[in-house]
């Protein structure tokens, strides 16, 4: 059985969006990672002595990106849905 993650030792769920793309490299993954990373997110390696950066309100600033030229624009993550419709 698998601990889950109130559990203490079970792993947090990883939020950063360019460990996601590395840990699993699919487009989807691949799309999140680059608006993360043009927001200013990093994933540096263990052991380099350089930390990760999660901008905060990274999610926010994707949602309401306004770089319209960019070919992944209609693909980026966290917009909002319109569930009147």
């Amino acid at each position: 059985m698998s601990a889950r993650p109130s559990e203490p030792g079970a792993k947090k769920p990883e939020t950063n969006p360019i460990k996601r793309y590395y840990a699993k490299p699919t487009r989807k993954t691949a799309i999140n990672a680059m608006c993360a990373y043009c927001m200013g997110c990093t994933a540096v390696e263990q052991g380099n002595g350089q930390e990760d950066h999660l901008e905060q309100g990274f999610r926010t600033f994707i949602r309401d990106c306004t770089a319209l030229a960019c070919p992944l624009h209609n693909f980026r993550p966290f917009q909002h849905t319109d569930s009147t419709k």
